[in-house]
């Protein structure tokens, strides 16, 4: 029951924010401007992308398409409002499921975590998700 209800006050007190850690648009575009050039059919997997400011501000800077994933149902129907709403939604994918548990077949041309990879520690995160990375854009 605890865990229930901290789950509903967590979601409650992030709904409504435009990104679910520190950053802003500028910053996104700055950490893209030190990827080296990316392929025009690049594939991008953003991991905790929440309510989707990063993921809108990468797909109006590239024409890369994106895998989102999120596990709060809430933030991924925000990231295609807002998509729909700046014209690139046609380019992203939004996937409900843990980052813990992806299972993907396919890879990426990079891998955006932005504010999210803490969540399960830095190292391991970059251990688990270089095997999605096809290497066309490092990380």
């Amino acid at each position: 029951m605890a865990d229930s209800l901290e789950h509903e006050v967590f979601w409650a007190i992030h709904s409504g924010l435009p990104r679910e850690a520190p950053g802003s648009d500028e910053t996104t575009l700055r950490a893209l401007s030190i990827w080296p050039v990316l392929p025009l059919d690049a594939t991008l997997l953003d991991l905790g992308c929440g309510p989707g400011g990063q993921t809108v501000t990468l797909a109006s800077a590239t024409q890369a398409h994106i895998t989102a994933v999120d596990t709060h149902a809430p933030f991924l129907a925000e990231l295609m409002r807002r998509a729909k709403h700046a014209g690139v939604a046609d380019r992203i994918d939004a996937l409900q499921a843990s980052m813990f548990d992806l299972a993907f077949d396919a890879a990426f041309d990079g891998i955006w975590c932005e504010g999210a990879i803490y969540i399960m520690g830095f190292e391991e995160g970059l251990r688990r998700f270089q095997r999605w990375q096809i290497g066309r854009a490092h990380v």
